[in-house]
């Protein structure tokens, strides 16, 4: 599939990179670029050189990255922020919070078909996945 390509950060779930693939998405997670314990600079400048956007939880880290890149001229594939799908007991609870998780991470991607994320200000619905 063409447009957005994703670089998931080392706190999202390495399941969710294959099934974004497996629904045709260009996904990959840290673990599989051999690049776990990296810092998040790092992380965003490896992103950057290879034309992807990053698929993060941790929004604190990255919104001062952001605004170093944009105060310094420099550009990103963006940076997709989503609260966490946290641990629970029951399994089919924990695979539905997946589905979901992983079917706002498309409409998402679906929405901006130009391959490049716009600017846009963080909001508690970005925040989970759904802006």
């Amino acid at each position: 599939m063409a447009g957005i390509t994703l670089f998931l950060d080392e706190d999202v779930r390495p399941l969710l990179a294959e099934i974004l693939r497996q629904r045709g998405y260009d996904a990959t997670h840290v673990l599989e670029a051999n690049r776990a314990g990296k810092s998040d600079r790092e992380q965003l400048a490896y992103a950057v050189s290879q034309g992807q956007a990053m698929l993060i939880h941790n929004i604190r880290d990255y919104l001062l990255l952001d605004r170093q890149y944009r105060d310094q001229g420099k550009e990103h594939c963006g940076i997709i922020v989503s609260d966490q799908v946290p641990p629970v007991r029951s399994a089919a609870l924990s695979w539905r919070q997946v589905q979901d998780f992983v079917k706002s991470v498309a409409v998402l991607l679906g929405v901006e078909r130009a391959g490049r994320l716009q600017p846009r200000p963080i909001s508690r619905s970005a925040q989970a996945g759904y802006g």
